[in-house]
């Protein structure tokens, strides 16, 4: 099984602990854009490099079987991937508690097709059983 971690770019340190409990359950990480740093770059050279980087995360949703997300109320490309994973018919896994009487994180969350995990390592074992 391929997966793509969606989270907050902040929370990277956390997505690669969460890569390496994936890959130790079998799962192949198919973009891990933990690695993305455009320190020191300005202008065309860092607009360039963020181009480079949205396609490389792009392709990583379309090549995954199961998307994960880790929502955040500050998150914005999250949702996006999140939004691809769907359209292009991807397992979606949200961490988390889903609240009926909430839109939170994102109403796109609420979609029948979406699943909730309360934890990330309970998800990892969901995404690495189809």
């Amino acid at each position: 099984m391929k997966i793509y971690v969606a989270a907050k770019f902040e929370e990277k340190d956390r997505v690669r602990l969460i890569y390496k409990r994936c890959r130790e359950n079998g799962l192949e990480v198919t973009c891990d854009w933990t690695v993305e740093d455009d320190t020191g770059m300005v202008g065309e050279e860092r607009r360039a490099y963020h181009q480079k980087c949205a396609q490389a995360d792009l392709d990583g949703v379309r090549a995954c079987d199961v998307l994960i997300l880790l929502p955040h109320e500050h998150g914005k490309g999250m949702y996006f991937e999140m939004g691809v994973a769907i359209a292009l018919g991807k397992r979606v896994i949200v961490v988390g508690q889903d609240s009926d009487d909430s839109h939170k994180p994102c109403i796109f969350c609420k979609l029948p097709q979406v699943q909730w995990m309360p934890d990330i390592w309970g998800a990892i074992i969901e995404a690495a059983n189809p």
